[in-house]
Order: C-alpha cells, then structure tokens, then sequence
C-alpha cells in the first residue's frame, strides 16, 4: 500500500490482506491528512480503487497507528530528519520489527503512536519511554 501524505512523503506498509490494509488507510487519512493512492495486490498488480475506496468509509473506530521512525543523531528543532521505517496497527508488531534493527540504528528508532489520549502504547513486550512515544 502506497500512502502519501501532505508532504509528500511517501509510506510503504506491507499488509496481510486487503481489510488490514485500508484498517492503516483510514488512520492515515483521518489522523494525519494521509492520502491513499495505491493498494497493491501481494503479487505486485494494483487493486482496483473501487474495491477499496468503499472500504475507507465506516463508522468503526480507528485503529492506532505504530511507526517505527529513525530520527537523525543529535539534531534539533526543524533539522532533524525522520524516516518512517515500518508502520502497523499491531504494536507487537512493531516492536519485533525494532529489535531486528542494527543496535546503532535501534538506538535511534523510535515507537510512534497517533493515540489520540497522549498515553504511551502498551504491548506485552516491555518498553521504556526512551522507546515510544505518542
């Protein structure tokens, strides 16, 4: 699945099935202005949009969202560079895909999550706060 956001960038998110992919979509588009332009097929063809389109308005909650982000060493304020690495709606997930991150780059890898109440997400693996944030 291919989200683009307001600016641009560009979040590639693998996803299980159709259903579980547009679950990302919606969080995407009405968390963060996300805009969806493609869904792919596991085997690389592009699923027609108006198979998915409809997908994206229910009443059901959103999900939160989990990014894990690589922030840039020591920089600050509007400097500092962030590259989203992997991004899931399983925090589980998520933190498995951390930790099989080089130490030096799992140091700089963050959890983030669009929780809406500011709480740092909860999984069963422990974190610490230096992990997540919200």
């Amino acid at each position: 699945m291919w989200l683009i956001d307001d600016r641009d960038t560009v979040i590639v998110r693998p996803a299980a099935s159709l259903a579980a992919a547009v679950e990302v979509a919606r969080a995407y588009r009405d968390a963060w202005g996300g805009h969806v332009r493609y869904v792919e097929h596991p085997d690389g063809g592009v699923v027609a949009p108006d198979e998915w389109e409809p997908l994206l308005e229910t009443p059901a909650p959103l999900p939160y969202v989990y990014t894990v982000e690589l922030r840039t060493s020591r920089s600050a304020g509007c400097d500092e560079l962030v590259s989203a690495l992997w991004t899931s709606t399983d925090l589980d997930e998520a933190v498995r895909w951390r930790t099989l991150l080089p130490a030096a780059l799992r140091g700089r890898a963050l959890i983030v999550s669009n929780a809406p109440d500011g709480h740092y997400p909860r999984a069963a693996s422990v974190l610490s706060e230096a992990d997540v944030r919200s």
